[in-house]
């Protein structure tokens, strides 16, 4: 494997990572809130979440020929609202991410997920907004 496939390979099992980290993360941010709203925008962010670590994980293997052992990072929330800053912050961190590892592509067929998680990560961004601004 080229430095340039090692490089993205290990960017898209960091990927991976990250996107179990926000589906698991969210998952707690829902619990710490009864406001049904809230829960309704943050679940639709955790699912969009679970389907990227499903799509790195089956562009992982198409690369790789296996899938990646994620690790299970747990991040507590402790408070609702400082936890709902750090989703907006991460996921407009994972949108740039994402955008520039959309150019270093090894095959230009496998942009599909990467769009995709781009653009679900900017509309989560506002969805944390929306719940930042309302509390």
């Amino acid at each position: 494997m080229s430095n340039d496939m090692n490089m993205f390979v290990y960017k898209l099992q960091t990927s991976i990572d990250d996107e179990w980290a926000a589906y698991n993360f969210y998952t707690k941010l829902m619990e710490s809130t009864n406001d049904e709203f809230f829960r309704s925008l943050i679940d639709h962010a955790r699912m969009d979440e679970k389907k990227h670590y499903n799509d790195f994980q089956k562009l992982h293997y198409k690369l790789t020929g296996k899938y990646y052992n994620n690790n299970e990072k747990v991040e507590l929330v402790t408070n609702f609202k400082d936890g709902i800053r750090k989703a907006f912050e991460d996921e407009l961190e994972a949108a740039e991410k994402y955008r520039k590892m959309m150019f270093e592509i090894p095959d230009d067929e496998d942009y599909e997920p990467l769009l995709n998680a781009m653009h679900d990560e900017t509309e989560h961004a506002i969805r944390f907004s929306t719940i930042y601004n309302a509390i």
